[in-house]
C-alpha cells in the first residue's frame, strides 16, 4: 500500500469526527434539560474534537517538508484529495517501513470512527436521524445501538486516541530521514535498471540473427525513472511495474512511404526543429533531465557507455502534413548499433590518468540544450589530452550565465557541477559519485514517467513506419 494510499484511509476518519461533534451538539441541545446526559455529551463532544484536532495535525507533519507551505493547511483538510497525488513518491520516503504499521492502526480507527456513526443514528448524508426529543427518547428506548451515555463510548474513543497517538509517532519519528532513504533507495534504483537494460540489449541482440549489409539500430526511449524503492518492495516486483520503449531502424529507403522525420540531437540544436516543431524552454528542460537521469541510470551499459551524444539522442517527429506539438521533442531516443560492441571512452584520452567522461559529457550536452545551439569548443573529435579537456571545461564554464539566462540557477549549479568533477578519478561507476550527480541532477525540474523493463522479454503491441527508416516499436516488460 502506497503512502498516498494509506493516508487516503484516514479520509473516513476525518470525514466521520466532525459529523459526530456535529451530531452530539445537535442532541446535546435538544435534550439540554436533562442533566447527566448533557455533561455526557459535552465531555464526549470535547474528546472527539481533540482527536480529530490530533489527526489533523499529524497529517500537516506528514506534509511538512513535502508540499508548499501555501498548501499544507488546505490538504490536511483534505487527505487523499487530488493535490497529494504529485506527492506520493515524498510520501513513501517519509512513511518508509511503517507503511503497514500506519496503515493498520489507521483501519482500526476507521472501524471505530464508522462505529461511532452507528451508534450516533447518523445517516449516510452525514446528518442526524434524530432532530427531536421524542424520536432521541423513543430510540433510547429500543436499546438497540443508539446510546448518549459516554461509558459506552469508552471504548471507541479508547481506539481512536490509541490509533492517533501511534500515528503521531509515526509520523514525528520519521521526519527528516528522507534525504538518506533517497540515497539507498536510488542506489536500488540504478543497480536494478542498469541490470534490466542491459539484459534487454543483450537479449535484443541475441535474437538479432538477420544478415543484413547495413546493420539495423535499435533506439531506447530516455525517460526519467523516479521509482521509490523502500526496504519492502521485491526487486522482481518492482521490475515487473518497469517499462521500455524500444525501437528497431534500419537504413533502407522509405522516401515514398510518407514516414516521419528523424533527427537528432544535433539536428534539432542546429535549427532543423524549426521546420517540424516548437523548440522551447519546457521541452530544453525536459530533455536536459532526461540526458542527465539517463546517463546515471544507464551507464556501463550497452545504451551508454560512459556518454550520451549531440548525434545518438534522436526524435521521432511524424511528417510535416501533421499538426505538431511538443510530445515528440519530449520523448528522446538513444540509438545504438545492434551488432557493434559498446566501448569505453578511455580511447579519447591520451593521458594516463582516469578522467569522469560521464561528469564532461553531461555538462556539455545540458550546456548545448539548455542555450538552444551547439558550441562548437564543446566537441570531441579525437583523442585529446588533458590540458585539452581543461581547456573545454573552461569554455563550457564560460557559458554558465548564458544558461542561467536560458533556464535557472538550479540548472546553472547542476551543469557546473559537472564540469569541476570532471577530472575526478571516481565516476559513475563509484557509488557515493552516483549519488552527488543524482542529488544535482534533479534540481532540474522533474518529468514523470514510468519507468520501465525486465530481463526477459514480452514483445507486445505494433509496427510503426517512421522517418527514412523503417521503424519497429515495442513495449517491454519483465516476465519472472
Amino acid at each position: 500500500m502506497s503512502g498516498l494510499e494509506v493516508l487516503g484511509a484516514i479520509t473516513g476518519v476525518l470525514g466521520i469526527l466532525p459529523v459526530a461533534v456535529d451530531a452530539l451538539k445537535t442532541y446535546k441541545s435538544i435534550i439540554s434539560s436533562i442533566r447527566n446526559a448533557a455533561r455526557d455529551l459535552a465531555s464526549l463532544i470535547r474528546d472527539l474534537e481533540t482527536e480529530r484536532i490530533r489527526l489533523q495535525t499529524t497529517c500537516e507533519v506528514l506534509l511538512e517538508g513535502v508540499a508548499p507551505f501555501h498548501m499544507v493547511d488546505c490538504m490536511a483538510k483534505d487527505p487523499f484529495g487530488a493535490a497529494w497525488e504529485q506527492y506520493s513518491p515524498l510520501l513513501r520516503l517519509r512513511l518508509w517501513e511503517s507503511e503497514s504499521s500506519f496503515k493498520n492502526h489507521t483501519l482500526d480507527m476507521n472501524i471505530a470512527a464508522t462505529e461511532l456513526k452507528r451508534k450516533l443514528c447518523i445517516y449516510g448524508d452525514s446528518s442526524p436521524k434524530l432532530a427531536d426529543k421524542v424520536s432521541i427518547i423513543r430510540e433510547l428506548k429500543k436499546g438497540v445501538s443508539f446510546t448518549l451515555n459516554k461509558k459506552d463510548y469508552i471504548g471507541i474513543v479508547s481506539r481512536i486516541k490509541l490509533g492517533n497517538l501511534a500515528l503521531s509517532e509515526l509520523a514525528r519519528n520519521n521526519r527528516g530521514l528522507e534525504a538518506a532513504r533517497r540515497q539507498r533507495s536510488q542506489a536500488r534504483l540504478i543497480k536494478l535498471v542498469r541490470g534490466l537494460s542491459d539484459g534487454i540489449f543483450q537479449a535484443i541482440q541475441n535474437s538479432t540473427t538477420c544478415e543484413c549489409v547495413t546493420s539495423h539500430r535499435v533506439c531506447l526511449e530516455l525517460v526519467t525513472r523516479d521509482a521509490v524503492l523502500t526496504p519492502n518492495d521485491l526487486d522482481d516486483d518492482v521490475a515487473r511495474s518497469f517499462k521500455f520503449h524500444v525501437a528497431f531502424t534500419s537504413d533502407n529507403n522509405m522516401e515514398n512511404l510518407g514516414c516521419s522525420v528523424v533527427l537528432t540531437l544535433r539536428e534539432v540544436l542546429d535549427g532543423e526543429w524549426l521546420k517540424v516543431a516548437r523548440f522551447g524552454y519546457w521541452e530544453k528542460l525536459q530533455i536536459a533531465l532526461a540526458i542527465a537521469v539517463n546517463t546515471l541510470h544507464l551507464y556501463n551499459t550497452p545504451w551508454v557507455d560512459e556518454n550520451l551524444t549531440l548525434d545518438s539522442v534522436i526524435f521521432f517527429l511524424p511528417s510535416s502534413g501533421e499538426d505538431l506539438d511538443t510530445k515528440f521533442l519530449a520523448r528522446p531516443f538513444v540509438v545504438k548499433n545492434v551488432l557493434t560492441p559498446h566501448r569505453k571512452q578511455d580511447t579519447l584520452l591520451r593521458a594516463p590518468r582516469p578522467i569522469n567522461w560521464a561528469a564532461f559529457w553531461v555538462g556539455a550536452l545540458l550546456v548545448q540544450v539548455l542555450i538552444g545551439k551547439i558550441e562548437s569548443a564543446l566537441d570531441v573529435v579525437g583523442p585529446m589530452d588533458v590540458p585539452t579537456i581543461i581547456s573545454k571545461r573552461n569554455a563550457g564554464k564560460q557559458l554558465l550565465d548564458e544558461v542561467l539566462w536560458n533556464s535557472s540557477f538550479n540548472c546553472r549549479a547542476a551543469i557546473e557541477w559537472c564540469f569541476e568533477h570532471v577530472l575526478d578519478v571516481a565516476g559513475l561507476g563509484n557509488e557515493k559519485c552516483c549519488q552527488e550527480f543524482f542529488q544535482e541532477q534533479y534540481t532540474v525540474p522533474t518529468v514523470l514517467s514510468n519507468p520501465g523493463c525486465g530481463s526477459q522479454i514480452l514483445i507486445a503491441t505494433s509496427v510503426d513506419l517512421l522517418a527514412s527508416e523503417t521503424l519497429y516499436t515495442m513495449t517491454l516488460t519483465s516476465s519472472h
